[in-house]
């Protein structure tokens, strides 16, 4: 969609201009319950969160989410991005718990459809190990970061720039813990 192609180019505004069309358009010519519909509130969702909106941003993703539950299977590969886009604004806003508790639902969902391999599930341990290395829970921060490594090792040839961002973030993360917990 045109409001994405704006959000990359960094023109936040016009991707809210775009989102905010696109969202009316599809109500207007779609069935009701036509999952463009959903994916136009997601998009309007971040266009907010882009524009510092946040509590329109956290309300659209609610109801994005609560729409595509209706209308989509329950083990629909979407919902997982719509929890992982809903889990993003949360922290946005500093709701943490909130934030971890989406981001494990759209890992548990997407564990259950995907590949172990796959890109958002890979994401998904990132993201995750992220939010408990903020909470203080560096071991199972560190936990998912090393799964996600092995995953990314597993699946893409040597030297990805995607396997060596992972590869990044863990390091950073066991420098951390060893500056915060020198070895005798």
């Amino acid at each position: 969609m045109l409001s994405i192609t704006y959000h990359d180019l960094g023109r936040s505004e016009d991707a809210l201009l775009m989102a905010e069309y696109a969202l009316e358009f599809c109500r207007r010519f779609l069935p009701p319950d036509h999952p463009l519909i959903g994916t136009s509130m997601g998009n309007l969702a971040m266009a907010y969160s882009d524009l510092a909106r946040y509590e329109e941003a956290v309300a659209m993703s609610e109801s994005a989410l609560e729409f595509n539950r209706r209308v989509l299977p329950p083990d629909h590969p979407d919902l997982g991005r719509d929890m992982n886009n809903l889990a993003v604004t949360y922290r946005d806003v500093g709701r943490h718990e909130d934030d971890l508790a989406m981001k494990e639902s759209a890992l548990e969902l997407w564990g259950r459809v995907l590949p172990p391999t796959h890109r958002d599930v890979v994401e998904s341990l990132l993201n995750i190990s992220a939010c408990y290395f903020m909470a203080g829970q560096t071991a199972k921060g560190l936990e998912c970061a090393r799964e996600a490594v092995a995953r990314r090792q597993e699946s893409l040839p040597p030297g990805h720039p995607d396997t060596a961002d992972a590869e990044r973030l863990l390091f950073s993360m066991e420098h951390c813990v060893c500056g915060l917990n020198p070895k005798p």
